[in-house]
């Protein structure tokens, strides 16, 4: 191209001078290596504060499940036999009713169907349970902080 070296991405990406001259190869080959960890900073640094205006965007509209004495929720399951293909099966199990709430985030459940079942789990395995009329405990809009 006219008596000069063709620009290639790598040029322009990194804004090499296209007539800048390097005197060896190992000289080239350690400012492109340099180039492309100073580029490597930039993207992780950029990445982070990505992830964390997400974060806060999804913070602002997050809005913790409060669950009370008396509710119906379903059980996460966590385990599945071993073996056994996962996707067809079943990920929630119940409804269960609230017994008592024992510290802020773990449930003592009862088993309608046998009361004599009880078993203690983290609130983060429970959902509420929607009755056949889909009557929703809480409405989104209440949740706004």
């Amino acid at each position: 191209f006219h008596a000069r070296e063709p620009r290639t991405l790598a040029d322009s990406t990194l804004g090499l001078v296209p007539d800048e001259t390097y005197r060896t190869i190992r000289e080239y080959s350690w400012r492109m290596v340099q180039e492309f960890a100073e580029a490597t900073d930039f993207v992780v640094l950029e990445m982070e504060k990505a992830r964390e205006y997400q974060k806060q965007r999804y913070d602002m509209k997050r809005c913790p499940a409060t669950f009370a004495p008396g509710d119906l929720v379903w059980l996460r399951i966590t385990a599945h036999p071993p073996g056994e293909p996962t996707k067809l099966r079943p990920h929630w199990r119940g409804p269960y009713r609230i017994v008592s709430i024992r510290q802020d985030r773990v449930a003592v459940l009862q088993n309608p169907h046998r009361p004599e079942e009880t078993r203690t789990v983290s609130t983060q395995h429970l959902k509420h349970f929607v009755a056949a009329n889909f009557e929703v405990r809480r409405h989104p809009s209440e949740c706004l902080h």
